[in-house]
């Protein structure tokens, strides 16, 4: 999962949450940006995805 740090809307703790309700577990990535990061560094969301996607 990937958490935009300045997202005034999923802090830290809303986002470990998720990990309820997942099967498996759950890697949090907290990323400098507010909740649009994707769209405005998205080579760096791509990264973090190809990394965890390589595992």
């Amino acid at each position: 999962m990937i958490r935009a740090a300045q997202d005034p809307d999923l802090d830290a703790a809303a986002a470990a949450a998720w990990q309820d309700y997942a099967v498996d577990d759950v890697t949090l990535a907290t990323v400098p940006g507010d909740h649009f990061v994707c769209f405005t560094r998205p080579h760096d969301t791509v990264r973090l995805i190809a990394g965890a996607v390589r595992r």
